[in-house]
């Protein structure tokens, strides 16, 4: 079968093809990690998990063994915790999604002022390649200050 991509892309992406594996191991802490300030006198909220179809429980433990296995995500003694929402994606995969609504309610929200979209495209001026990688990791690209780690923990049948 004849590849639709040409050789001189191929040779890029095999030359960089670091830039797309799935991180190991937890991001460094960093002066600018992410605080998740919540309304004053309000408790995370430790909510139950679900209850999962056999084939559903099984994509989660086998999705959380691998996240532990690369280090990703770290077991937890908290006693606060989301629940995890299996979505199903349109490649057919599962994506796993810790249910934090309860958690978002009592969070007071960040204010980021949106660019603007003159100044992002004369930043752009003269590029000719835009890819789109799937960021297949999620909520782990963003480091939680280590004081909100136990707000983020979420919860499957089997760690309970």
């Amino acid at each position: 079968m004849k590849s639709s991509i040409s050789l001189d892309l191929q040779n890029v992406l095999d030359n960089h093809s670091k830039v797309f594996e799935t991180p190991k191991g937890l991001l460094p802490i960093r002066d600018h990690d992410h605080v998740i300030h919540l309304i004053p006198g309000s408790f995370p909220p430790n909510i139950r998990p679900y209850k999962y179809p056999y084939a559903q429980k099984s994509e989660i433990e086998h999705m959380v063994a691998e996240m532990i296995e690369v280090g990703i995500i770290q077991p937890s003694q908290n006693s606060l915790f989301a629940p995890v929402v299996l979505v199903h994606k349109k490649d057919g995969s599962w994506c796993m999604c810790p249910y934090y609504r309860e958690l978002n309610k009592l969070t007071i929200k960040d204010k980021f002022p949106i660019p603007v979209i003159d100044e992002v495209l004369d930043e752009l001026h003269g590029v000719i390649y835009f890819t789109k990688s799937d960021l297949h990791s999620r909520y782990h690209q963003i480091k939680i200050k280590t004081k909100d780690i136990p707000k983020t923990t979420f919860r499957t049948k089997n760690n309970i």
